[in-house]
């Protein structure tokens, strides 16, 4: 069962923080990382802005056994329980990244260091 709820902006931008630039390396010649750094917080508040957050929660429901049998001794079981479980993802979040890595470009940033 999936559940839509309201933007959740905290748990999108640090997605988008994750996912905008760190993991790559990016190079302008003759930036410094300050620079680099101001340009990317520029651009994950554009993302922000044009891609927003679509916060997701799926739910899982949780359940349970119980087995039991009965001899000449008397009755013996035993019960398993997994009780519910919740997770939650920005559906948005990749879309935001790409956003990102197309305004460092546009700003002249480059993940080739020759260019």
């Amino acid at each position: 069962m999936t559940v839509r709820f309201g933007s959740a902006l905290l748990v999108a931008l640090a997605a988008t923080i994750l996912l905008g630039g760190c993991a790559t390396r990016w190079y302008k010649a003759g930036a410094t990382r300050a620079q680099f750094e101001e340009t990317l917080s520029a651009c994950q508040i554009e993302a922000s802005r044009a891609v927003p957050p679509d916060m997701r929660y799926t739910i899982e429901p949780g359940t349970g056994y119980h087995s039991e049998e009965c001899g000449p001794f008397g009755c013996s079981g035993y019960s398993t329980y997994t009780p519910p479980s919740q997770s939650a993802y920005d559906a948005n979040a990749g879309v935001r990244a790409q956003y990102v890595r197309a305004c460092l470009y546009r700003h002249g940033w480059s993940t080739n260091p020759g260019k």
